[in-house]
């Protein structure tokens, strides 16, 4: 006998309510209201996304792999630290590939137009941070993706408010000097600036890109480009806060991969790169952990 069917036995019909089916009553409602107690008693879990399993298993080259890159100080990506270490992200994350596909590496400093010309003879093996090009396709080949640039400029702070609202082409068209470094891709839309002959008359090229943050204090150039990433570094370091800001103007440039010589380099090499950078930028924390946007 239900507790609700006991109630009503007792309510409807009186000849049949005898002290034991009220005590029966009594009983089962104790039990009844022990029982919805237990019930509210016990702890409710959210549902949780299960997190994602990094898999960190080796992939096994089938014959030994030694691989030079090339190198230039560019904070917070690759530079000396106190310690005379070669460190930053992007030296952090060629170590940890090189790991993952049983390959060692070692790095020559140079600068990047010396690194292209290098690896396109051969005489070292890669070097990171660079946009494929048809032009660049002839000589090297190219990981996938494993990051996204954008470049912004950055001129003078007591200049700023005289090409806050100008756009780059009307500043190049009024004599804006601009600071590039050399061999740098800044993307398609700068690319068809830099081949204007009515605008890329007064640009021109810094061996690195460090040396155009002087040239700019100095007075040599107006205005210069580069990674907002790298600038805030530099112009921090370098106590310029006060002298150096960044104009509206932002370009965005291509997909950022490793490059490596095809003199040099078999391609069953890049396919074990490939493996690794593609479990990498599965994890939705790759941008915080490695500092590179996708």
């Amino acid at each position: 006998m239900s507790y609700f069917r006991c109630i009503a036995v007792v309510f409807i019909d009186k000849k049949k309510r005898t002290d034991l089916i009220a005590f029966t009553c009594l009983v089962m409602f104790f039990l009844a209201n022990l029982n919805n107690q237990a019930v509210a008693a016990q702890p409710t879990f959210p549902v949780t996304q299960k997190t994602a399993i990094n898999i960190t298993h080796k992939i096994k080259l089938n014959k030994d792999c030694h691989l030079t890159f090339s190198w230039g100080p560019w904070r917070p990506y690759q530079y000396i630290n106190t310690r005379g270490e070669l460190v930053g992200s992007q030296i952090r994350l060629i170590h940890h590939i090189a790991g993952r596909i049983g390959c060692k590496v070692s790095f020559k400093k140079m600068f990047f137009s010396d690194a292209l010309q290098a690896i396109e003879a051969g005489n070292i093996d890669a070097t990171s941070h660079v946009k494929k090009t048809p032009e660049r396709q002839k000589f090297a080949h190219f990981s996938e993706f494993y990051s996204k640039d954008y470049y912004a400029i950055y001129v003078l702070a007591d200049k700023f408010h005289q090409y806050k609202n100008q756009t780059i082409e009307q500043m190049l068209t009024k004599g804006f000097r601009l600071g590039i470094t050399k061999a740098h891709f800044y993307g398609r839309e700068f690319k068809t600036i830099q081949e204007n002959p009515l605008l890329n008359k007064t640009i021109s090229e810094a061996s690195d890109s460090y040396d155009n943050y002087p040239r700019l204090i100095n007075g040599e150039i107006d205005g210069f480009i580069d990674n907002p990433f790298i600038a805030a570094y530099a112009i921090r370091n370098q106590k310029r806060q006060k002298h150096i800001v960044r104009h509206p103007t932002n370009f965005f440039g291509e997909s950022i991969s490793f490059m490596f010589s095809k003199k040099t380099v078999d391609l069953e090499v890049i396919h074990a790169i490939n493996e690794v950078l593609a479990e990498l930028k599965t994890d939705p924390d790759y941008q915080k952990k490695w500092n590179f946007r996708l």
